[in-house]
């Protein structure tokens, strides 16, 4: 959600993105979630954080040869 208003607004490029969520396991970013960090984030660091401290991941790490845009072809 956070991601698609950001693009609402005029944005086209995201330099990091932090999960949080309160409880256990840690809540990494979903299917769909990573789909969406694809197309704009490219290989933009993922911070997860929880009670347990933050993880931080390369989306790579997260999504392997994800499918997404040349970044040129992103309006």
């Amino acid at each position: 959600t956070a991601i698609f208003g950001l693009v609402a607004a005029g944005e086209r490029h995201i330099t990091a993105v932090c999960v949080y969520a309160p409880g256990e396991p840690m809540a990494m970013p979903c299917g769909m979630c990573r789909q969406v960090i694809a197309e704009f984030c490219h290989d933009a660091p993922v911070l997860v954080a929880g009670p347990r401290g933050v993880l931080r991941r390369s989306f790579a790490a997260l999504l392997p040869e994800a499918f997404r845009l040349a970044p040129e072809s992103v309006p």
